[in-house]
This record gives C-alpha cells, sequence and structure tokens, in this order.
C-alpha cells in the first residue's frame, strides 16, 4: 500500500472516531500533496542550510493551519486507532 493510500486509510479512520465527514479520495490526495511538497520543501531547506530563504510568513501560515487542521488530526488519530504512531516515531 503506498503511503497516501495508507494516509487515506488513517484519515477515514480518524474521521470515523471524530464524528467528522471525510473528503474524497481526490480532494484528500491534493490536501495530502500540498503538505507533503511543504514537508519536502523545509526538509530541502533543512538540509542545506537556508530555511532562512523560505517566506516566513508562508512558514508561520502552514505552521498554525498544520497545528489546528482537522485534516491532519483525523490522520493523527487514525494512526492512533490502528497502532502506527511507531512508524513515524521509529
Amino acid at each position: 500500500m503506498s503511503e497516501p493510500e495508507r494516509a487515506y486509510e488513517w484519515y477515514c479512520i480518524g474521521c470515523q472516531r471524530l464524528a467528522q465527514e471525510p473528503v474524497n479520495r481526490e480532494q484528500f490526495l491534493a490536501l495530502w500533496r500540498e503538505y507533503e511538497a511543504f514537508a519536502e520543501q523545509l526538509k530541502a531547506a533543512e538540509a542545506s542550510g537556508t530555511v532562512q530563504d523560505i517566506d516566513p510568513v508562508q512558514r508561520e501560515r502552514m505552521r498554525l493551519r498544520a497545528k489546528h487542521d482537522p485534516f491532519l488530526r483525523a490522520i493523527l488519530v487514525g494512526m492512533v486507532e490502528t497502532g502506527s504512531v511507531s512508524e513515524i516515531t521509529g
């Protein structure tokens, strides 16, 4: 199972536990790719020591969005429910 497929499964489980309506697979993948692209941008910037070159307003907006986004919260709840948290925490 690919990473986005596994994440969609966690997301659906999390939505069920949180009693929230999940977005469809297409919408999920669009949101997933957006977060993934920003995470990759940060990872590359950290590796090259250029994090300060990323627009600070964009970084803060994404930080706040990630902190309060029910989309990500549902994924995390789904991971906990399936015992998959160790996959990202090592």
